[in-house]
Formats: structure tokens, sequence, C-alpha cells
């Protein structure tokens, strides 16, 4: 034993015992959040001191964290874009709609619902209707909650009593010639008339945060569409 000792210490060596595997994976760890070490890079890679050590070693998973926040910061935006072209679609359809009915009107044959004019209706109905869905996702509750959000409600119902009028009295021509400018007046009052304050989504008053905002509001608001359309029919 004796002849051991001397010959490694003879040798440089050390009477500490050598340190284990995982200290040394430590240790070496350690040494690369501080300065780079080519030896101890492929170890380093196993700690999470490694993580924050250089930009390149940062795992890809957080990189995909990123990219989804940087999608759901730039998603607002994008449906309020969304929103504001189903918006123009149902304005122009409703124009096109009033358009022709007014033209039948002059040359006297508006007795009954045309294809064409039936059709322009049935796109803004499905333009206002995919612009009030994209505007509860965008808001988070049913869209009811301000002037803006009703109007538009509102005038989606009427085109949705027109066309369901039109099926069941076909010979009801001449109240399209009333209900058509008047959704298109109502629409136009709330995207071109009311200030971009108003327009905007906003958090719910805690009185209309309840199950009541999504039934009994929807029915009033058809109601008066549905009033509104009986009256203009009966006038036509």
């Amino acid at each position: 034993m004796d002849a051991i000792l001397r010959r490694g210490l003879a040798s440089g060596g050390s009477l500490r015992p050598r340190a284990s595997a995982s200290k040394r994976v430590v240790a070496c760890a350690s040494e690369r959040c501080i300065g780079p070490g080519v030896a101890c890079k492929k170890r380093a890679r196993r700690r999470q001191c490694s993580v924050g050590a250089l930009p390149h070693e940062v795992p890809a998973a957080m990189h995909h964290v990123d990219e989804l926040h940087q999608v759901a910061q730039a998603l607002p935006a994008s449906l309020s874009g969304v929103e504001q072209l189903f918006g123009k679609i149902g304005f122009g359809s409703l124009l096109a709609t009033t358009g022709i009915y007014w033209g039948k009107a002059a040359y006297g044959n508006v007795k009954e619902h045309g294809v064409v004019e039936t059709s322009t209706m049935g796109i803004a109905n499905l333009a206002l209707a995919f612009l009030l869905l994209f505007r509860w996702i965008d808001s988070g509750h049913f869209p009811l909650s301000n002037m803006y959000e009703s109007l538009l409600f509102l005038s989606w119902g009427i085109s949705a009593v027109h066309l369901y009028m039109g099926k069941k009295v076909p010979q009801s021509g001449v109240a399209g010639t009333l209900t058509s400018p008047t959704a298109l007046a109502i629409l136009s009052f709330a995207t071109l008339v009311l200030p971009p304050e108003l327009q905007k989504a906003t958090a719910l008053v805690p009185a209309l945060k309840s199950n009541w905002l999504f039934m009994h509001v929807s029915v009033m608001m058809m109601s008066y569409a549905t009033l509104l359309v009986g009256s203009l029919m009966s006038i036509g």
C-alpha cells in the first residue's frame, strides 16, 4: 500500500477521491454556462442552465410557444378585418337588393320575389350572420351588448324574416321595396354613422352577465324585426 501511495505522489496525483459522474455533469454544466467548453458541450445540454446559455440552445418548444403567442396577439386584428369584410359584403348585397326591387317597382313588375333579389338578400343575411359570429368570437359574449351590435342583429333579423315571408307569401314582392332599404338603412347607420368608439367590442356590465342575454334579448330583437317586416308588408 505504501508503494502505491508513493507512486501516486511521485506522478503528481492527488489523494482526493474522484468525483462521481453526476458531480462531473453538474460541474461541467456550470462551466458551460459561464464560458464555452468544447468537451462539456453535450453534457451541458442535459442541465437546465444550458437553456439560457446561448440563443441557439433554446429548445424548439419555446419557439413554438412564441409563435402561438404572436398568432394570439394578431388574432383580434384579423377578426376585426374579417368583420369589416363581411360588413361590406352585407352592405353591398342589401344595396343591390334595394336597387333590384326599386327597378322592378319602377316598371310595375314587383308582385313576386324574383330569384336575383332573393339571392342577394340571402347573401346579405349570410354575411351579417358571419359578422355576428366573428363578433361573438372576438368579444367572448353574445353580440347584443351595445347599440352597434343590436343594430347589426336587427338588420340580420329583418333580412331573415324577409326571406321567410318571401317563401311563405310569394306574392309579397311589393314589401321587398320597403324591407330591403330598411335593413340597408339600419346597417348603414351602424357602420357609417356610429363613431368607432361605439363599434368596439367591450366587456359586459355585471347586469348583462347572464344567459338571459342570449335568450331574452335575441328573442326581443327578432320580435322587433318581425313586427317591422309585418308592418312594411301591410303597407305594401
